[in-house]
């Protein structure tokens, strides 16, 4: 081999590599980038409670637009996958639409702006956790941006847990009883 073959070899190994970079940052750019999780056993306190939120738990999806893009967000919804083929086929045996409250965040159709979350919740009924425990269930939302909606697995099962608790912050938000507040935890699950 000549040196004009180590100069081919490497011109052609840059070359790949340019390329492919140049396909990642493609597939990055101008592109919705949604990521979200799914939190149970939430109660409210502080000033977010009320008399129609005392005693419920509730389970809160929270959504965030890491892209570049906008989106709007149509609504809100629940599916039950009995089987892990309907799941494959994404045919849910169980769709509700989750009727938004201004307690969970802004209103329904809301403009997701990159960089933004958007939250919603849905009260922890007896039925939703015998949903959980007998098959998949997602929690998601359908947006503009897409036909099919973007669901994030409930954590399974769900369990109505009663919570005590010690003397809390007078700060209102949501409080889930195993989280940690300022390092310590101020909340024990009593099965």
């Amino acid at each position: 081999m000549t040196n004009g073959d180590f100069v081919a070899i490497y011109a052609a190994v840059v070359a790949t590599g340019v390329a492919i970079w140049d396909g990642y940052k493609w597939w990055r750019s101008e592109r919705l980038h949604l990521s979200g999780f799914v939190t149970s056993n939430m109660i409210a306190f502080g000033g977010s409670s009320t008399p129609e939120t005392e005693g419920n738990h509730y389970t809160v999806l929270r959504v965030q637009n890491r892209g570049s893009v906008s989106c709007e967000v149509q609504l809100v919804q629940l599916s039950h996958y009995k089987t892990w083929f309907e799941l494959l086929r994404r045919k849910p045996s169980f769709n509700a639409i989750v009727v938004h409250t201004r307690h969970f965040g802004p209103d329904v159709p809301h403009r997701l702006e990159p960089a933004a979350e958007f939250s919603s919740g849905v009260e922890q009924t007896d039925e939703l956790v015998e949903l959980s425990k007998s098959g998949w269930l997602y929690m998601g939302i359908s947006h503009t941006m897409s036909e099919k909606p973007f669901l994030i697995r409930c954590p399974s099962p769900l369990k109505l847990s009663h919570y005590f608790c010690k003397t809390l912050p007078s700060w209102g938000g949501w409080f889930n009883g195993s989280e940690a507040i300022f390092g310590r935890r101020y909340s024990a699950v009593v099965a």
